[in-house]
């Protein structure tokens, strides 16, 4: 058995928690076991630079959801 077996699911989904969602992703390669396991993660992190808003088939300006979402859930 390798040591990411070994390791408590507590704390792997501390881990990938703290991880952007696009990292936690690619975890999923790991094993079997591994597959779905970012699908269960309570919170999700997004990183402002990666997302894109479309309007019209066109990017336009990024709007405040950063700002709104942690209006909305707090720091």
């Amino acid at each position: 058995m390798d040591r990411i077996s070994n390791i408590p699911s507590s704390i792997i989904e501390t881990i990938l928690c703290l991880l952007p969602i696009e990292e936690a992703v690619r975890t999923s390669i790991l094993s079997k076991e591994w597959r779905y396991r970012w699908i269960k993660i309570p919170k999700l992190v997004f990183v402002e630079e990666k997302v894109q808003v479309l309007t019209d088939g066109a990017e336009s300006d990024k709007p405040d959801l950063f700002d709104e979402e942690q209006a909305i859930l707090g720091p």
